[in-house]
């Protein structure tokens, strides 16, 4: 899930799934897959 470019940092604070963009600690189901 990590974009290219982006530090691993960046990732921690905001996820990009096939869902839409979510943040650390909602975790939504599938946000693991």
């Amino acid at each position: 899930m990590r974009q290219a470019g982006r530090p691993l940092a960046a990732v921690q604070k905001q996820f990009i799934t096939p869902f839409g963009s979510v943040q650390i600690g909602t975790w939504p189901r599938g946000a693991l897959l």
